[in-house]
């Protein structure tokens, strides 16, 4: 469990030591809190790495009518304290586990794409290729673009990003539309068994994104 963390991406507090979360990489942490008189749990990916000592930082889109989101952590000033379970997930990622990755993202669902693009990207030793394929309905929706822009341009043999939106301004110059087959099958690394491809998004984008990766040959998942 980790408690008494003080705020969202907020320094714990002062000690002698300065830990490492332990929060192993494809893991996530849930967040729990009284709201109206019950208790209500969501999960979060963080966009920290266990290599940043002292802190966890979450990147969390508030909704207004959102529960957690907009009835409590909009709420929260420094010195709150909130309580994290974990770690949680089927998923632990460790070094040259693949050697090519296709992420097909909607939405919030980039961030645990983000945490593990992070840490192949920060690792200089690392050789393993993600493709991310994130989609959304406009430009404002995109989430996380600053740091995603930089990757790509940074380290450019291992991560190769592309944006697709419903509907795309004038003078955008990534894709406009939306994920279907013959996306999936441009953007996505070709099928190997050192290849994996993870999806994460709203659930309408997440079905249809399944259907056409079976059509693809893509394995169902175990």
């Amino acid at each position: 469990m980790f408690s008494n963390h003080r705020g969202i991406g907020m320094k714990t507090r002062p000690s002698y030591h300065i830990h490492f979360l332990g929060l192993p990489i494809g893991q996530h942490v849930a967040i729990s809190a009284v709201v109206n008189e019950k208790t209500v749990t969501r999960s979060y990916t963080p966009t920290s790495n266990n290599i940043d000592r002292g802190r966890i930082e979450l990147a969390i889109k508030c909704y207004p009518d959102g529960l957690l989101s907009g009835k409590y952590l909009a709420g929260l000033t420094v010195g709150d304290e909130v309580e994290f379970r974990g770690p949680k997930g089927a998923m632990w990622y460790t070094k040259g586990h693949f050697r090519k990755i296709g992420m097909v993202a909607g939405g919030t669902g980039v961030m645990p794409m983000y945490q593990l693009i992070r840490a192949i990207c920060e690792n200089d030793t690392g050789t393993t290729e993600v493709s991310l394929l994130y989609a959304n309905r406009s430009e404002s929706d995109i989430l996380l673009c600053g740091e995603l822009e930089r990757f790509a341009r940074q380290y450019a043999k291992n991560f190769r990003l592309r944006y697709i939106l419903d509907s795309a301004p004038e003078g955008w110059t990534y894709g406009s539309g939306y994920v279907d087959r013959t996306v999936l099958a441009e953007q996505l690394p070709a099928l190997s068994p050192d290849t994996k491809v993870m999806l994460c998004g709203p659930p309408g984008m997440v079905n249809a994104t399944k259907k056409n990766l079976f059509a693809l040959s893509i394995a169902k998942p175990g």
